[in-house]
């Protein structure tokens, strides 16, 4: 009886490590997920940074510009819902949910913010900022449209 009893709890302690290793590796992702969200503006520590990218005299200037920019109305579309196939065959519509428009933007308000001011103060191409944000370049060129149009 007691052997039964302990092979039980075994089974139990192994199926509970499995469960908590799972949760593990999501968690792990999900921290991954946050730290890329802001990879870029975490670099920005200092006034003079600010000053030298964005072209703006201190971070706080930055702060309250994504701040400002924030509680403005922006239609961001990062996935655009009714395409049509295009070949010989019948073309197939895809249709757009209503609860979900696309995927969430891989950057942070404030990062897509910093992303305009570097095009515009330095003159980056699109290509590269699309790079050094780890985006397509057909994402980066919407933020910069979208973003300089609403200001």
């Amino acid at each position: 009886m007691g052997c039964i009893q302990k092979q039980k709890d075994i089974i139990k302690l192994t199926d509970k490590v499995e469960m908590l290793e799972g949760k593990v590796e999501e968690l792990k992702l999900k921290l991954k997920n946050a730290a890329a969200k802001n990879r870029f503006c975490s670099n920005i520590k200092t006034d003079k940074n600010a000053r030298r990218l964005t072209g703006l005299s201190s971070i706080e200037d930055l702060d309250n510009l994504c701040e400002h920019v924030k509680h403005k109305p922006m239609k961001m579309q990062y996935w655009d819902g009714k395409k049509k196939v295009v070949s010989t065959k019948v073309p197939i519509i895809f249709k757009q949910s209503p609860k979900k428009s696309g995927p969430r933007s891989k950057l942070s308000n404030k990062d897509e913010m910093v992303l305009v001011l570097l095009k515009l103060r330095l003159g980056l191409s699109l290509v590269f900022l699309a790079t050094l944000f780890g985006l397509s370049g057909d994402t980066c060129s919407k933020i910069f449209s979208i973003l300089e149009l609403n200001s």
